[in-house]
């Protein structure tokens, strides 16, 4: 009987061999997937996969056997609560991601996170950041000093492929509009795993024009030329909006 019982316990439900599939897939690939779901089974498939223990090679083995013929071995790998979320921001509207996530961060202390990541060199933040996405960067430098994001901003790469990637985080900044304090948490987590979470549902108003035109103006002339100049090319309006703030 003992030994019925372990079985029991340890066998693999559906959504237990789904969440593990996927933390397997790029995000891309589960983003294409969950297009094909009910929202009900999305739902279920998330807080799954956020609340599941990493699977050991035994496990997912097996479940890769089950599903497909050809695989070969790989790593079990678990898909991070930040990753999640990028996938599902293609899909599903703000307050859906909200209510999934749960219990969010204070504004305040969201913000906590960033001041203690101020305190680096700009240098090694600019490292730390070069690999994020440009509207991730936006946000984490939206909450800094404006010199402080300037001198950060002059060592990020000028260029990821065919992304230029200081105009680009200067654009993003300049249309930031509300953070909401779950979005502060899930930038946190990724600079400090140990983040504990605290309930909260606040949102902060930024003046995101505000914000790019100081840490423009912060910039050595030739770059903050080169990066206005890039902008204006892209998205005039913006560009102009950015400037008449930085002379008034």
């Amino acid at each position: 009987m003992p030994d019925e019982k372990n079985k029991s316990k340890n066998r693999l439900t559906g959504a237990d061999k789904a969440a593990i599939l996927l933390s397997l897939l790029p995000e891309e690939k589960t983003a294409q997937i969950f297009k094909h779901l009910k929202e009900s089974e999305i739902e279920r498939l998330v807080k799954h996969i956020v609340s599941m223990k990493p699977p050991d090679k035994e496990t997912t083995k097996k479940v890769l056997s089950e599903a497909l013929e050809k695989i070969k071995s790989m790593a079990p790998l678990k898909v991070a609560p930040s990753n999640i979320r990028k996938i599902l921001e293609e899909i599903l509207p703000p307050d859906k991601i909200e209510k999934l996530f749960g219990e969010t961060l204070t504004v305040e202390e969201g913000k906590a996170i960033f001041r203690e990541l101020e305190k680096l060199d700009p240098k090694m933040i600019a490292n730390i950041l070069q690999n994020e996405h440009p509207q991730v960067i936006a946000l984490i430098l939206s909450q800094m000093n404006p010199q402080k994001a300037a001198e950060i901003i002059q060592y990020l790469p000028k260029r990821l492929g065919v992304t230029n990637v200081r105009e680009e985080v200067i654009k993003r900044i300049a249309t930031l509009e509300k953070i909401s304090s779950q979005m502060l948490k899930t930038v946190a987590e990724s600079l400090e795993e140990e983040l504990l979470t605290i309930s909260a549902g606040e949102e902060e108003t930024l003046k995101g024009l505000d914000i790019a035109a100081e840490i423009v103006n912060a910039l050595p002339k030739d770059l903050q030329t080169e990066i206005l100049e890039d902008l204006q090319k892209e998205d005039e309006k913006l560009a102009t909006e950015i400037e008449d703030r930085m002379f008034k």
